[in-house]
């Protein structure tokens, strides 16, 4: 049963050491800048910007600060990393998943 379906799915990777398997949003959904699975709370929460691109919550704090931070890219409004719209951390909003039933 699920031979070739299975063999066809990728890989997942394992939750990180800190987060229990129960607290993985188990819906396949994965942070673009990482690539782990994101998790229903705490600091690798799925979250989205206002242009609705996903991020693991701590993934895109740490990306919003570093591109406001960089010498090169020093700016008042920070930007989406896959699409460039602007945006500041205070407007990353949660998402709350839930686990497939």
């Amino acid at each position: 049963a699920g031979g070739a379906a299975a063999a066809a799915r990728p890989a997942r990777r394992p939750a990180s050491p800190t987060s229990s398997a129960s607290d993985v949003a188990h819906d396949g959904g994965r942070c673009t800048l990482c690539s782990l699975p994101w998790h229903r709370s705490g600091s690798h929460q799925a979250c989205t910007l206002p242009c609705g691109h996903l991020f693991g919550l701590s993934c895109i704090v740490a990306e919003l600060r570093r591109r406001r931070e960089t010498p090169r890219e020093r700016r008042e409004r920070s930007e989406c990393p896959i699409c460039r719209q602007g945006a500041v951390e205070q407007q990353v909003r949660r998402v709350f998943v839930t686990a497939e039933a």
